[in-house]
């Protein structure tokens, strides 16, 4: 009787690796997510879930820019920060515990305020951006630097158990600023046109939030990264996903359309909120033809317009 053939099964196979099951996806591929530089701009409830996920997914050049301290309101909603880290400054908390989390990532914290201090050589060195924000002056700048230095940018905001998320492709319209309507524009117009305006408006950082909306949210974002980082991302183009759950206690809905909602701490456009909870591709597509034709158009000279930008923080590319 002739014996069965010898079948060699390497070590790989038999022993799991910290991401094994990840590489069970057919087109995963771990080095591209090692490579990739992240920019995380935000450390607070949304930041500390974004940069969560993106240490458990095997991220490992990560810059995370914040400017504020960590208060005690802030540990209900922060896994990365404990009692300990209360008066300590979020970037640097984060960027310390995330190392505990993934000790072969190199993380790095820049104490700054993002319009105040970052200018378009930290956005260079970024492959992706992804912001966790809670005010329009920001988004503003790094919806004008991405597109100057042609990166993709994804951005969350939340509010009580409400939450949206949204990609804009890199050099690809409508942006961040075809989104905003008339009065997100004066509100933007008032602030900006006084310097103290403006800096006491990008530090007041008090928003009602639960850990909930934030891991919701956060974990869209850091889906739509991935994405963006294996190319897999022509379906969320300039797109959202919203997620409305204070009105709809026993079902969550999620519509994919360009957003342009009405003004709020998300910094969104003029259309009542309340068109979400209806059948959401349909509904859209003629507000968005409306509200989008002419702004998309102007999108490139707008963004080449506008105030100058510094280049205070560069980040090697190591």
């Amino acid at each position: 009787m002739t014996p069965p053939a010898s079948v060699r099964i390497g070590e790989e196979e038999v022993h799991e690796d910290r991401f094994s099951r990840f590489r069970l996806i057919p087109w995963w591929d771990q080095k591209k997510l090692q490579a990739a530089r992240v920019l995380v701009i935000g450390a607070g409830a949304l930041g500390n879930e974004i940069l969560k996920n993106l240490a458990l997914l095997g991220f490992e050049r990560i810059v995370v820019v914040d400017v504020d301290r960590i208060e005690e309101s802030n540990l209900s909603r922060a896994i990365l920060f404990s009692s300990e880290d209360v008066g300590s400054f979020k970037a640097e908390a984060a960027a310390r515990s995330l190392q505990k989390i993934a000790p072969q990532a190199r993380v790095r914290s820049l104490v700054a305020n993002v319009v105040q201090n970052c200018g378009l050589g930290l956005f260079a060195w970024s492959d992706v951006i992804i912001a966790g924000l809670d005010n329009r002056e920001a988004r503003l700048w790094i919806n004008r630097c991405a597109w100057k230095m042609n990166r993709p940018w994804i951005d969350g905001a939340i509010e009580g158990i409400n939450g949206v998320a949204r990609v804009f492709a890199a050099g690809t319209a409508p942006c961040y600023e075809c989104t905003l309507g008339e009065t997100d524009w004066k509100l933007l117009e008032q602030r900006m046109s006084c310097n103290l305006l403006l800096r006491e408006a990008n530090t007041e950082g008090k928003v009602a939030t639960t850990p909930t909306i934030s891991s919701v949210i956060a974990g869209i974002e850091v889906q739509e990264a991935v994405k963006l980082v294996f190319d897999r991302a022509d379906n969320f183009v300039a797109a959202m996903a919203h997620v409305e759950a204070a009105d709809t206690p026993r079902k969550v809905e999620i519509a994919v359309a360009v957003d342009i909602f009405e003004p709020g701490i998300f910094g969104l456009g003029d259309i009542n909120r309340r068109a979400v909870r209806k059948p959401a591709r349909h509904r859209f597509r003629a507000a968005l033809r409306q509200s989008l034709r002419f702004r998309s158009r102007n999108c490139s000279a707008k963004l080449n317009s506008g105030h100058s930008i510094n280049s205070k923080w560069v980040v090697d590319s190591g």
